[in-house]
């Protein structure tokens, strides 16, 4: 069996593999991630082929570290972000061609581990990265069904299916009964989705602008009239992108002062090292001239003693120097990498939130397609359940390409594709 040898006080060089005779824990341990593995291999076995996309998400794993686990969505740029390796493109490639990537990124890093009071460096044997396919892009449903919107994909999901998750053919609810009540609500409904897909682009404009910290472009794009925005929510999103625009420059100033202020201490510090270092010298020639002197019994006890004292207190603030010098430059590095890290939190949760964002749009714009039409049934379809039988589905792929299904045709989907029903009615003059 092979075990990994740690290494304290962070020496990696020689953090190597040694063989030792397993005993019944580590058998157990084996066994445990035998059984993981095995899960994530069957689990992964539907995705063979499959080019991931955005809106996927990743599960990776690595035995033996816990602390490693991450579930990582692939993002609009089309990365993931992955622990102590960063960001990874990943949208066109299949999931074992990523695992191949991801497993040479880790096992080039190595990173630190508490085992109680111990601090051990750690490296990653690529055979104990896993990664598997947590979940994939959702399928759309919209058009004449009683709940269009996003549902989760899985292998083996046909349009049928998909129609069926989304409660089948919606046109005998729409026509049952007194339409006058049912068209007041629907209008109601297509006037709240417009206000709410006017407000999502709104705020998915303002996440664009703060991802490219642009303040004057993007303040004049979401300034600009919108027929159901609101007039005070699009100018609360201005506001909030001018503010967040300044409280960033602000804290880049406070980072760019503390910099600089500590770049000018290390320059007084190296200057003022420099003067006790000639003053050590001096003193150190001095104090050997009158040990040479009481040596020939010209110099007095008293006289030595002086200068020892002196030489001390010279040797003394240079070390002191030295120590405020070393603490000055290790505050200069703290400082360089905490502006960075902050900058790449934050474009991180503003990536999550756009993507979120534009979900939802595409969920809102689904739904309100469907009022939409709906509104339509109701003022010019006559209510004869013999009329709907007659059903169009029409599947767009994620590519952009189309594929109509006729009468009685079922077809496999793929994550992200869009199913389209339409029922054919007898329309009349209102």
């Amino acid at each position: 069996m092979i075990y990994f040898r740690f290494i304290s006080s962070g020496d990696t060089k020689n953090l190597q593999t040694v063989k030792q005779p397993p005993d019944a824990k580590f058998r157990l341990l084996t066994f445990c991630s035998s059984v993981i593995i095995s899960a994530i291999f069957a689990a992964s076995a539907d995705a063979k082929g499959y080019a991931l996309q955005g809106g996927d998400t990743l599960a990776l794993s690595v035995v033996g570290a816990p602390e490693l686990q991450s579930i990582m969505t692939i993002d609009i740029d089309g990365n993931i972000t992955a622990p102590l390796v960063g960001s990874i493109p990943v949208v066109g490639q299949t999931l074992e061609q990523v695992t191949i990537a991801l497993r040479d990124a880790l096992s080039e890093v190595s990173y630190t581990a508490i085992s109680g009071a111990e601090l051990m460096t750690l490296q990653i044997l690529p055979s104990s990265v896993m990664l598997s396919l947590e979940s994939y892009r959702p399928i759309y449903v919209d058009g004449d069904i009683l709940s269009p919107g996003a549902f989760d994909f899985a292998p083996g999901l046909t349009a049928r299916r998909a129609v069926a998750l989304a409660g089948g053919y919606g046109m005998a609810r729409l026509l049952a009964g007194d339409p006058a009540p049912q068209l007041l609500t629907l209008q109601g409904d297509r006037q709240r989705l417009e206000i709410e897909r006017a407000a999502i682009e709104v705020r998915a404009e303002r996440m664009r602008a703060e991802l490219v910290e642009d303040e004057i472009n993007e303040i004049s794009t979401i300034g600009s009239p919108r027929d159901m925005a609101p007039a005070e929510f699009a100018g609360t999103e201005k506001l909030r992108l001018s503010t967040g625009l300044k409280l960033e420059k602000e804290a880049a100033e406070h980072y760019d002062v503390a910099v600089a202020m500590t770049r000018q201490q290390i320059s007084t510090l190296q200057e003022r090292l420099r003067t006790e270092a000639e003053g050590v010298t001096a003193d150190t020639t001095d104090f050997d001239r009158l040990l040479e002197g009481q040596n020939r019994g010209a110099v007095s006890t008293a006289r030595l003693a002086d200068a020892r004292r002196t030489l001390l207190f010279s040797t003394t603030r240079e070390l002191q120097t030295k120590s405020e010098l070393d603490r000055a430059e290790m505050e200069l590095e703290v400082l360089g990498h905490a502006r960075d890290q902050g900058k790449i939190e934050r474009r991180a949760i503003r990536l999550g939130e756009l993507s979120e964002a534009i979900l939802s749009l595409e969920a809102v714009k689904a739904e309100l397609s469907s009022v939409e039409r709906r509104i339509v049934y109701l003022r010019s379809a006559v209510l004869d359940p013999d009329t709907a039988s007659d059903v169009e589905v029409l599947i767009t792929r994620s590519d952009g390409r189309r594929k109509p299904l006729r009468p009685n045709e079922d077809a496999m989907l793929a994550p992200g594709d869009l199913v389209s029903v339409r029922l054919k009615l007898p329309v009349f003059d209102n």
